[in-house]
C-alpha cells in the first residue's frame, strides 16, 4: 500500500470529522497529504473547521496502529474506492457530504446505464411482494440496475426480483459488507456479491445500528435515476429515501394502495408531497432522468434471457383456474366453486402451479398469485 493510500484512509476515519468537514477540507487543500500536512491557522481558516476541528485533525496523525487494519481488508477480499479514484460511483459525487471512502464487494453501479431503487415495508403485504418482485425483474432484464437497501420485505424482494432476472442489482447496507443483515437474506447476500455489488461507507465488521440506516437510505437516493416506493408506513426508513431523492430533483414514485391500509399512508404522503402515482410500467421508461441512458444498455441486450412462456399452449383447466386468482387470497372451496373442475384436478392444478413459483399459500388452502 503506498503512502497516498495510507493518507486517505487516515482522512476516512478520524473521530468527530464527517464527510462535509472531510469534502471542505479536500476542496481547499485537494490532497489528504496535503491536509496531513497544514498548519493549526492553515486548519482553523478552512471554512467549518475552526479551532476544535483543526486540534481533532492535529491529534489523529499517529495513524501507525491502524495500518495492519487496512492492508487485511484487501487481503480477505474487501474493495475499497476513493471519491478522487475513477472507479468512484459518479452520481455520488454531486453530494456534500459524500463518502470520502467506499467499501464493496462486486462490480460498482454504472453511471451510464439507468437505475432505479425499489424501497418499502418490511413487513409487507403479498401485494407489495408481487409488485417489487415485477418490477425488478422486469426492468432488470432490460438491463437497467435495481437499487435497494437489502431490508426484510420490499427491498428483499426487489434484489430476488433483478437476481431472478439474472440483471444487475446493488445493496447497499447500513453495516459492513462482510454483515448480513438481517440473517434471513444470506442467500440473496451471497448471490449479490457473485453477480452484482453489496455497498457500503461503514468499515467491515462494523454491525447495523438504527442511526446508519438513514446514511444508506441517502446513498440508495443518490445512486438512483428514480425511486418507486411499494408500500410505506406513516412513519418509514423508505420515506426518508424518497425524500432526499425528491430533494436531489429525482422522480419519485409510488404503487398506490388501499386508503384503509396503513402500509398505505406513507404512499399518500407522499403523493401529497408531489410524488408520481405508478400507474402503468412504461411511466418508469418515459422518465426524463432514464430516457437518455437506455441506449447505453449494450446491444447484446443486458438481462435478456429466453422467451416469456406462452401460456396459450397450457391446458384449459391450468388457465382457468389461474385466471381466478390474484394477490388476494382465494381459498380452494372458493376455487372449486368458480371454476367447477373437480376437486381432486384443482389440487393438481395447484401443485403444478405452486412447483412453478406461479402462486403461493399464504394460510392453509389460501392461495394467491406470486406475479401481477
Amino acid at each position: 500500500m503506498d503512502d497516498k493510500t495510507f493518507f486517505k484512509h487516515w482522512l476516512s476515519e478520524i473521530e468527530g470529522i464527517g464527510w462535509v468537514k472531510v469534502n471542505a477540507l479536500l476542496e481547499r487543500f485537494k490532497t489528504p497529504e496535503n491536509i496531513y500536512n497544514a498548519s493549526k491557522a492553515e486548519l482553523e481558516e478552512t471554512y467549518g473547521i475552526g479551532k476544535y476541528y483543526a486540534d481533532l485533525l492535529l491529534k489523529s496523525k499517529d495513524f501507525d496502529d491502524r495500518i495492519p487494519k487496512w492492508e487485511s481488508w484487501k487481503e480477505k477480499g474487501t474493495e475499497y474506492v476513493f471519491a478522487d479514484e475513477k472507479e468512484y460511483p459518479r452520481s455520488l459525487t454531486f453530494q456534500s457530504d459524500m463518502p470520502y471512502r467506499l467499501f464493496y464487494k462486486g462490480k460498482l453501479p454504472d453511471i451510464k446505464l439507468p437505475a432505479i431503487s425499489v424501497v418499502g415495508a418490511r413487513g409487507c403485504t403479498s401485494y407489495g411482494k408481487a409488485v417489487s418482485l415485477k418490477i425488478s425483474e422486469t426492468f432488470a432484464k432490460e438491463g437497467w440496475q435495481i437499487i435497494s437497501g437489502m431490508a426484510a420485505g420490499i427491498d428483499a424482494f426487489a434484489h430476488e426480483g433483478a437476481l431472478k432476472a439474472k440483471g444487475y442489482t446493488c445493496a447497499v447496507l447500513g453495516c459492513g459488507i462482510d454483515v448480513c443483515y438481517p440473517v434471513t437474506n444470506l442467500e440473496i447476500y451471497e448471490s449479490i456479491q457473485r453477480s452484482g455489488c453489496l455497498l457500503s461507507e461503514f468499515e467491515p465488521g462494523q454491525r447495523p445500528k438504527r442511526e446508519f440506516f438513514p446514511f444508506r437510505n441517502r446513498l440508495i437516493a443518490a445512486l438512483s435515476d428514480a425511486v418507486i416506493v411499494v408500500e410505506a408506513r406513516k412513519r418509514s426508513g423508505s420515506l426518508i429515501t424518497a425524500d432526499i431523492a425528491l430533494e436531489q430533483g429525482k422522480e419519485v414514485y409510488v404503487v398506490p394502495g388501499r386508503i384503509t391500509d396503513p402500509l398505505s399512508m406513507g404512499c399518500i404522503g407522499l403523493l401529497n408531497e408531489g410524488a408520481n402515482a405508478l400507474t402503468d410500467l412504461n411511466d418508469l421508461r418515459k422518465c426524463h432522468s432514464v430516457k437518455g441512458k437506455i441506449s447505453n444498455i449494450n446491444a447484446d441486450g443486458i438481462g435478456k434471457h429466453g422467451a416469456r412462456e406462452d401460456e396459450n399452449l397450457l391446458d384449459t383447466n391450468y388457465l382457468l383456474l389461474y385466471s381466478c386468482l390474484d394477490l388476494s387470497p382465494k381459498s380452494l372451496e372458493y376455487l372449486i366453486n368458480k371454476t367447477s373442475i373437480p376437486g381432486d384436478e384443482t389440487f393438481l392444478l395447484i401443485t403444478r402451479l405452486k412447483l412453478e413459483g406461479k402462486i403461493e399459500e399464504v394460510a392453509h388452502n389460501m392461495f394467491v398469485r406470486t406475479d401481477i
